[in-house]
């Protein structure tokens, strides 16, 4: 109302912030190894089926996910420290 942050429930909220970015990281390398290692699956390997070549598809779209989500979390996380 009139303009004031209430310092207590900023610091709150700053420190849920921290938390989120935190856990969005660990869940995104975590998910980025996962992919890595199915790519290492010699059934996703096999260039004779369509079902490998769909699933290599999907894996591969899974790791841009991944990169970019930990690329954000970590450029926030730098934002909010500052």
């Amino acid at each position: 109302v009139d303009g004031m942050i209430d310092k207590s429930s900023w610091k709150t909220y700053i420190s849920n912030l921290k938390s989120d970015c935190d856990s969005y990281t660990l869940y995104s390398t975590v998910m980025l190894a996962v992919d890595i290692s199915f790519l290492a699956v010699p059934v996703v390997q096999s260039r004779d089926t369509s079902k490998s070549d769909a699933s290599r598809y999907l894996i591969y779209w899974s790791i841009i996910a991944s990169v970019g989500t930990i690329v954000v979390s970590v450029n926030l996380a730098n934002q909010i420290r500052k």
